[in-house]
């Protein structure tokens, strides 16, 4: 049990979240005389608070038989909504304290979990507690996401530190889950950092050394084709990174030993499991290729390869940082991982942070270069039949990585635009500046 009342702050020291007193709104369905217009009703009051709250989802819960909770309401920020829905049948309330967040602005799977965590005695220390959330960037990534027509999240991580600096979901990823934290999905070209990492470690290639990009390749009976089928001839592995060029990286996975690209996944932290106080999450899962066929898919981010933007936020933290930093959330707290990978050497650090910089300079993420400082790699992630994709950006600016996923959001491009959506509106918050 916790050792008493915790008050959380953001890195900065500003209130986060707290113990305050909420309404807890119940409704009796058979008290209910006029249930299409009082769903219509706590749906139009209901929807500036939560927008998940709808005429149908409100007339579906008040189809059933048995009382239920519609919702807890803040009695300093929602005194009119509280009002409004008490007069109405078949409602009752009951004011009780709480853990909930201070800004109603900021939303987050994290603080979904925090509150859980708190109310359920978890320890997370007492008094006024700092935790590693950036209020400013939570927002910008926030603001970055809610206009987009897909299922869309944002994690950023200090690589300094590890800190957690924002988790943040639209409302259509909110309906699938804390996808953020822990969905797995295909990640696509993304992966092509840890492919990479495993060639220059193996000693063969470097990151000048001239290799094919042919618009398609046959590799071990699969047929890999480039985006649109784009050839660059014989360039350096940078640039063949930078354009993302399928059939150069898939022909360096597949001569690869069968465990190097799970190996050197979780030297990215790919594959580590982290017990981190207040939240869960998952990293992925890289399971060793142990025929050709499997690492010509798993070269490219495909076959069984999948990571959660967690995970992906936590490979472009080690680029940035030169190791793969621990993530924490609470200070004070101790984050446990199930295993310590080795430390990925510092030539091939030094390597895959020209390539990042290639690859917004003069690469796949171009639309980017006029924010100053941007490193990153783009995914696109084919999934179900192949007729449909995801959309990936792992990207670094100063002491900040950050991973962007766009579930069926069907090019990299949607992605790295969403990308500067949000650097723009976070750039006087990210550290380092």
């Amino acid at each position: 049990m916790a050792s008493g009342p915790v008050t959380l702050l953001d890195r900065n020291g500003g209130p986060l979240m707290s113990n305050q007193t909420v309404e807890v709104i119940s409704v009796d369905p058979s008290k209910v005389t006029d249930k299409a217009g009082t769903a219509a009703t706590m749906a139009k009051v209901l929807q500036p608070i939560d927008s998940s709250f709808t005429t149908a989802s409100v007339q579906e819960q008040l189809s059933g038989t048995a009382p239920f909770t519609l919702v807890s309401l803040r009695t300093t920020t929602a005194a009119d909504a509280i009002r409004t829905l008490k007069a109405l049948p078949g409602v009752t309330s009951a004011a009780q304290p709480r853990f909930v967040i201070d800004n109603p602005e900021l939303e987050s799977p994290v603080f979904t979990q925090l509150t859980a965590a708190v109310n359920d005695g978890t320890a997370l220390g007492s008094g006024r507690v700092r935790t590693s959330i950036d209020s400013g960037i939570q927002l910008a990534a926030q603001k970055a996401l809610q206009d987009s027509k897909y299922p869309a999240a944002i994690v950023a991580i200090q690589p300094s530190t590890g800190g957690i600096l924002a988790v943040a979901q639209n409302a259509k990823a909110n309906e699938l889950g804390p996808i953020a934290l822990n969905g797995l999905y295909p990640p696509g070209s993304t992966f092509k950092t840890v492919t990479v990492a495993a060639a220059l470690a193996d000693g063969d290639v470097t990151a000048q050394t001239p290799l094919a990009c042919p618009a398609t390749a046959n590799l071990e009976g699969r047929l890999i084709p480039n985006e649109n089928k784009f050839a660059l001839g014989t360039v350096p592995l940078t640039t063949a990174f930078a354009r993302s060029c399928n059939t150069t990286i898939a022909g360096l996975g597949v001569k690869l030993p069968p465990e190097a690209m799970s190996d050197t996944a979780k030297q990215f932290g790919l594959g580590v499991d982290y017990n981190i106080p207040g939240i869960t999450t998952v990293t992925g899962k890289v399971p060793v290729a142990k025929t050709s066929f499997e690492r010509v898919e798993e070269a490219i981010g495909q076959w069984q390869v999948v990571a959660s933007p967690f995970g992906m936020a936590l490979t472009g933290a080690t680029v940035a940082a030169g190791k793969l930093p621990t993530p924490t959330l609470v200070s004070g707290t101790k984050t446990v991982a199930d295993q310590q990978p080795p430390a990925v050497s510092s030539s091939v650090i030094s390597q895959l942070q020209t390539m990042f910089k290639a690859t917004v300079s003069d690469g796949t993420a171009e639309a980017l270069a006029d924010i100053g400082g941007v490193g990153g790699k783009t995914g696109t992630a084919q999934y179900g039949d192949g007729s449909t994709s995801h959309g990936w950006f792992v990207g670094t600016q100063k002491d900040m990585a950050f991973a962007v996923l766009l579930v069926g959001g069907e090019a990299s491009k949607n992605a790295v635009s969403t990308a500067g959506d949000f650097l723009r509106g976070a750039q006087q918050y990210v550290p380092g500046s």
